[in-house]
Order: C-alpha cells, then structure tokens, then sequence
C-alpha cells in the first residue's frame, strides 16, 4: 500500500512543482533535424536571416490580374501592419500587377510632383549641393511615367517569380505570397488579412499548427470528458462492478501521470505524433487492469496476481520494445514517438500491478475470494 501510494504522489509532485510538458514549436510540421536539406536551411537563414513558422497566403480569381491585384492589396496592408515577424515576400514590390501599377501612379499623381521640383532644387542648395547636377531627376518629376507594363513578360527571371508565386488550379488563377506572423499576433493577422480580402486562403504547416493549437485548446477538454465516460462505462458493462471499474480507471489515471511526469522529466515536448501514441497506452492499461481484475473476480487476489504478472508483463514489456525501437530512428516524430510509447508501456504495467492490488485490498468490504476463505467469500 506504502508503496502504491507513492507512485501514485510522486508523479503529481513532479507535475506540481515542474508544470505540464511542453507542447512542441511544431504540433504537425516536426522537422527531422538531422536531415540534410533542413540543415541546409537553417544555415541559410543563419547566414542570410529568415525564420521558420511561414504562412502562405493565396487568392484565387478566373483573371489572373484580378488574383495578383488582391494579393498585392493584402501584401502591402500586411506590409504596414507591424504584425510580421519581417517583410512580407510577394510580387507586390517586385512585379506587381497591372492594377496594382495603375492605383500607385493615381497616388503618384495625387502628390503633385511636377510642382515641387523648384522646393527640391532650393532644399538641396541649402543643404550644400549643386542643384544642376540633378537635371535628369527634375526632368523626371516633371514629366512622371504614365505606364503601367508587366514585368514578367519574359526573362529567366520572370519565370522564377511565376513559379513562386502565380499558379493555376482548376482552371483558375492562384497568387501566393507568404508572411510569418509574431508570435501571439497570429489571430490579428488573420483578421487583417480577412479585412482586405474575405475570399483569401490560409495554408501552410505553421498556419496548421496554430489552427490545430486553437482546435485543440477548444475541443479537447470536451473530446477527454467524453472518452472518459465511455471508458468508465465499458468499464462498468465488463466488470460489473463499480468499485472495479473505479480502481481500473485510478490505474489509467496513474498511468498518465507518469508519462506525463517523465516526458516532463526527460525533456520531450509533445506533437502530432507522439500525442496520438497515449490513447493506445490508455487501451493497453485498461486491458492489463481488466486481466487482473476479472481474473481476481474468480481467484482471489492471490491468484489473480499468481496467473496473470507474466502474462500482463511480457504484452507490456514486449510492447515497450516494440516502441523502444522507433526510438532510434532518425526522424525525430517517430522518435519522440517511440519514446513516449516504450515509457508509457511500462508505466500502466507499473501501474496496474500496483493500483489494481492495492484497491482490492483496499476494499475490506469486498466478497471477493480470498485463498482459503473462496466459499465464504464468493457467497
């Protein structure tokens, strides 16, 4: 019972005073750090700036003009947000569309350009320089270019900025640009770009990650409420006992509060890979809990432990290797994976061979047999 107890504290304790184990930077897009082309990367961001954690943007339109006008309306209202971890990469600066061409000339033109050429020559003599040797540029606000032209006409260039950012899908045009939003201003974003353009379309695997972060802060809570109340009554319809079923589910509780005490310990954060491995830990536990339990239901304490440690052992230890084994792959997913999944196998065996007994001999009420006591007890 000392010793019950305890594994039944300890994991609390290390929980309370530690906190809950990380979620992963990456719930979904986990990347396998040891791979070549992501060092690759890394180093040239190391060398040239960048960041990972990029959305993609798109609008699609039958006109392609249409579909790269609005993308350049959401760039530059991105642009001027301060929402963005740096600038914003679209055609926006470097071609930008036809449309988008003829609405900054109109704004040129609201400046009134070609009347401020003398307040320009008279600002740059008083500042100390030759006024004359800016001719050329005078003559150009004189007489500002009315023409709005495509820049991706032609060129190796051209073709290079096409297959970055302009597409077609089911016959209709597609332009993308990309941001990454700062941390925590990922909502913002969202509903700047929504009030440029409500038809735009969020992907990528750092927009899935904070849709899937929102998704699971939300629903979660409801998805273990229910799963617990289906597992108690599966419990209760097997065992037919509530006490049973009650000291099955204290086994599943310790369970998780190991793992999740060691995952804590050991430094692992959990993502979509690893997280998805503890329900198949919960079905494990619960079915070495019900071994023991339906077995003592017939024998006694003493015989269910007698007939069923091995055989609850070798799954849970057989299982561990078999996860143990993923832990030395080379993509870190699976290998968190393997981890958490070797772990939490020898958790519900240490769990269940400790929780089930002691809520057993717990129950002093109980009719359960007791060795020599089988007749009385089963009356």
């Amino acid at each position: 019972m000392i010793v019950a107890g305890v594994a039944v504290v300890a994991p609390a304790v290390v929980i309370a005073t530690s906190g809950m184990p990380g979620i992963a930077s990456a719930l979904v897009g986990v990347r396998p750090s040891k791979l070549e082309p992501i060092r690759v990367q890394d180093r040239v961001f190391e060398l040239f700036g960048g960041t990972h954690g990029q959305w993609v943007v798109m609008v699609s339109d039958d006109d392609p003009g249409t579909a790269s006008a609005r993308a350049d309306a959401i760039a530059d209202r991105l642009s001027s947000s301060g929402e963005l971890e740096g600038q914003v990469s679209s055609l926006s600066w470097m071609a930008p569309a036809r449309a988008t061409q003829e609405r900054r000339l109109r704004q040129r033109d609201a400046l009134g350009l070609p009347g401020k050429v003398e307040e320009l020559r008279e600002a740059l003599g008083a500042t100390g320089f030759d006024p004359e040797r800016f001719e050329p540029a005078y003559a150009a606000l004189r007489n500002p270019s009315a023409n709005a032209r495509d820049p991706l006409e032609s060129g190796a260039a051209a073709a290079l900025l096409r297959a970055r950012f302009l597409a077609q899908d089911a016959g209709r045009a597609v332009a993308a640009l990309y941001a990454v939003p700062k941390r925590g201003r990922e909502h913002a974003v969202e509903e700047l770009i929504a009030s440029v353009d409500r038809g735009a379309t969020l992907a990528g695997y750092a927009r899935l990650d904070h849709a899937l972060r929102s998704s699971l802060a939300r629903d979660l809570p409801k998805i273990g409420a229910v799963a617990a109340g289906l597992v108690a009554i599966a419990l209760l319809l097997s065992l037919r006992r509530v006490r049973d079923a009650a000291i099955a589910l204290g086994a599943i509780a310790v369970e998780l509060a190991w793992v999740l005490a060691v995952v804590k310990l050991a430094g692992l954060r959990l993502h979509a890979y690893n997280a998805l491995v503890i329900p198949v830990l919960v079905g494990i536990t619960v079915d070495e809990a019900m071994f023991l339990l339906a077995r003592a239901q017939r024998e006694g304490l003493e015989g269910a432990l007698r007939s069923e440690w091995r055989n609850v052992t070798a799954t849970a230890l057989t299982t561990a290797a078999g996860f143990g084994a993923l832990g030395v792959c080379r993509f870190d997913g699976l290998s968190d994976l393997g981890q958490v999944g070797a772990l939490g196998s020898i958790a519900g065996l240490v769990a269940a061979l400790l929780v089930v007994p002691a809520g057993l001999r717990a129950g002093t009420g109980s009719r359960l047999k007791q060795g020599g006591h089988a007749g009385k007890c089963s009356a």
